[in-house]
């Protein structure tokens, strides 16, 4: 999943929130130009894989926000 493509499913289940605007950021000399993140080395030490989808995640997190928000 790309960061583009995790916004989307933020904005998807979170209406009203502003769009990002990409590639309005300064570049400084620290900052990375890969970032990723993968599972599978941990995968290979433990045997966990991730059984929810990062939409079903935050979809669940959303209602869990919503039930638990008072």
């Amino acid at each position: 999943t790309t960061i583009r493509e995790a916004t989307e499913i933020i904005q998807s289940l979170f209406p009203g929130l502003n769009p990002p605007e990409y590639g309005n950021t300064a570049i400084h000399k620290w900052d990375s130009t890969k970032v990723a993140a993968n599972y599978e080395s941990l995968t290979s030490a433990t045997s966990w894989k991730p059984q929810t989808s990062l939409r079903d995640g935050l979809a669940k997190m959303k209602e869990w926000i919503s039930y638990n928000n008072d």
